[in-house]
């Protein structure tokens, strides 16, 4: 490399365009999946055909670029108070007319990760949203709209916060303070630099935004208490802890160790993509030795409701780009914000004009 080179940041012309193949491959995964939901489907064959779509599409970007592509982050379908993480193997699990359904998925190019997360209602058409549902929905919309806008040299991490706990009360619900919203860069999808997405007793250390930097804004909401709990319900999705680098005594969680190293190093998988003999107990085994990493299914109070919105966003010199589309259904909503400092938030621009370096 050159001296004045710019190494794994989107300021390489290289690098952006790998982060925005990946949004598309990612957002066009995310558009099949949605399309595909309705009564009676499944839930575990709505996780897989995410996961092939995704396969699909990012195996299709830059094919004359040889790099590493594949998924960043499998695909999870989550009912109602069901919060993250459910990707069953099998079940008899099946979408209602009603149920309100966080998709979850995201793709890499060469390390450089693309996520989003939409939540639809199932059954309903072009009927307008209203009540606590369109509550929940315009709480996720402007609260995304919002951290879009401030995602911008000179603004901060708090600056955010403090602007989705403000819309999420304007609607009488609750952001999850549990969920992050985490600094991007070339194989890493949960840096350091996190983004509080509600009120938390532990805040995060406060930080400004520059330029070419990428983010995953990820904004839960809940009219519940915003205290998320494990299920008993056993986790399907694990990741690599590659600090742990002792192995396996037996077979089955050796082999299954072994294929891991290979395929799935970095980022999260599901047990069900292993193919070694015995997996399944292979995986357990490597559980109880550390070696990897249960992500656990996180759900509200019985009773309640979880909505979510997810997207990748960019910060260029003189932009925020968001490279993962959300979802919005037709709302009727009930409420609406009036706090001056917010509507100002939102009709901002997310373009910004360029300093004009001064004469010599």
């Amino acid at each position: 490399m050159e001296e004045g080179d710019i190494p794994h940041t989107p300021e390489d012309p290289a690098v952006l365009d790998k982060y925005q193949k990946a949004g598309e491959a990612c957002s066009a995964a995310m558009t099949e999946v949605l399309q595909a939901v309705a009564p009676g489907v499944k839930v575990h064959e709505l996780c897989r055909f995410g996961d092939e779509s995704m396969l699909k599409h990012v195996t299709r970007a830059l094919k004359r670029v040889k790099c590493e592509k594949g998924i960043a982050i499998p695909t999870t379908v989550c009912r109602n108070n069901i919060a993250s993480g459910y990707s069953p193997s099998s079940s008899d699990d099946s979408l209602e007319v009603g149920d309100i359904v966080k998709i979850d998925l995201g793709v890499h190019i060469d390390g450089y990760v693309a996520q989003a997360c939409n939540t639809i209602v199932v059954g309903i058409g072009d009927e307008p949203l209203e009540g606590l549902g369109a509550d929940l929905y315009c709480s996720l919309f402007y609260g995304c709209e919002a951290a879009l806008r401030l995602l911008r040299p000179g603004r901060t991490n708090r600056d955010v916060t403090k602007v989705l706990t403000s819309i999420a009360e304007t609607f009488g619900v609750t952001c999850i303070s549990e969920v992050k919203g985490y600094e991007m860069k070339q194989w890493v999808h949960d840096g350091i630099n996190t983004i509080d997405m509600g009120s938390s007793d532990e805040i995060s250390d406060q930080f400004e935004f520059k330029p070419w930097q990428v983010y995953s804004i990820d904004l839960m909401i809940t009219n519940g208490s915003g205290k998320l709990h494990k299920s008993p319900v056993k986790p399907s999705i694990f990741t690599r802890d590659v600090q742990i680098t002792k192995k396996p005594r037996m077979d089955a969680a050796r082999h299954a160790l072994g294929e891991i190293d290979k395929k799935f190093p970095v980022f999260p998988f599901h047990k069900n993509w292993l193919t070694t003999k015995n997996a399944a107990f292979g995986v357990s085994e490597c559980e109880k030795l550390d070696c990897i990493i249960p992500t656990p299914i996180l759900h509200e109070t019985p009773g309640k409701l979880v909505a979510r919105m997810k997207f990748t966003a960019l910060i260029t010199g003189s932009n925020t780009l968001r490279l993962t589309p959300g979802y919005t259904p037709v709302i009727n909503p009930s409420k609406e914000i009036t706090d001056p400092e917010i509507l100002a938030i939102l009709k901002m621009n997310t373009r910004r004009s360029k300093k004009k370096k001064g004469k010599k």
